[in-house]
């Protein structure tokens, strides 16, 4: 069952972990380069607070341009820790939980390979430049699990799942007493307007979803806890103890999502049960033989 349940590789690790040369394999640094402009500028997104009367148009990230860009460079220039942060945190953004399966598994390959020359160099046994850039996605990766899907229909992640909790109203509202009817209304009413989940959304949604979907969503969210604890060994093989970086925060997020995914998983299993096969009884075709 569980090759059916596999989502492929998002990106080439095999490629990506070869080396730039026999004699660099880490490549040269691109820290000067331009690169790191670019990657900033395709990742960069507006806020889109209230522009008031002065409204531009509002920039959005290009995921798929971070990838494109930082992969090229890091196939065919340089091993660097800073921009496999940024894949890391776009391929999570973009491809879900099998993203950021593959995230984690280039960041273990990357440290594993090519620690000695991987940029940024360590400088006297300071690690400080490395240790940042896997400490910056303890705060970015969590972002994207929150807003990863869980369903197939209208693609609901546990950021719609925390709305629906607050937006629970009923549908009839107004054959409410009328005393109780005004927190109600300004409930859904501030639903609308921000375009949020509310629990009679979530409960259709709920029940449109397949099994086979959330057995996949908890497959691939379990192949993540083993890619993080393995990004998590190398970390605390290679850097010293006062300088290693933390990622906590990402698995405390995992732990919540996939607590949810769980018992979404437990109803599905109860609507969509396993089929049981027919067994035959010796005998009850042709007699026992004697």
């Amino acid at each position: 069952m569980s090759d059916e349940l596999q989502i492929p590789p998002v990106i080439d690790l095999e490629v990506l972990l070869q080396p730039i040369s026999e004699e660099n394999p880490s490549g040269e640094s691109l820290r000067y380069s331009g690169i790191y402009d670019q990657i900033a500028e395709a990742r960069r997104s507006d806020d889109g607070l209230d522009q008031g009367d002065w409204k531009t148009d509002q920039k959005s990230a290009d995921f798929t341009k971070v990838i494109d860009l930082g992969v090229g460079a890091l196939k065919t220039q340089s091993k660097d820790l800073q921009i496999a942060v940024w894949v890391a945190e776009a391929l999570s953004r973009k491809h879900g939980f099998a993203g950021l399966r593959d995230a984690l598994l280039l960041l273990t390959g990357l440290q594993e390979k090519f620690w000695e020359t991987l940029h940024p160099e360590v400088d006297e046994g300071d690690m400080e430049g490395r240790a940042n850039a896997i400490s910056w996605l303890d705060v970015q990766f969590p972002l994207a699990i929150r807003a990863t899907p869980i369903t197939a229909v209208s693609n609901y992640s546990f950021n719609d799942l925390e709305d629906a909790a607050k937006y629970d109203f009923p549908e009839n509202i107004a054959e409410l007493p009328m005393d109780s009817q005004p927190p109600l209304l300004a409930l859904k009413a501030e639903a609308e307007k921000g375009n949020r989940v509310t629990a009679m959304m979530w409960a259709k949604e709920k029940g449109l979803t397949r099994r086979a979907t959330v057995e996949t969503v908890n497959f691939v969210i379990n192949e993540c806890f083993a890619a993080l604890s393995d990004l998590n060994r190398v970390i605390e093989e290679k850097y010293d103890r006062n300088q290693m970086p933390g990622l906590s925060s990402v698995r405390n997020m995992l732990e919540n999502v996939h607590t949810r995914v769980k018992l979404l998983l437990e109803e599905k299993r109860l609507e969509e049960p396993d089929p049981i096969e027919e067994i035959e009884e010796v005998g009850e075709a042709g007699g026992e033989a004697g």
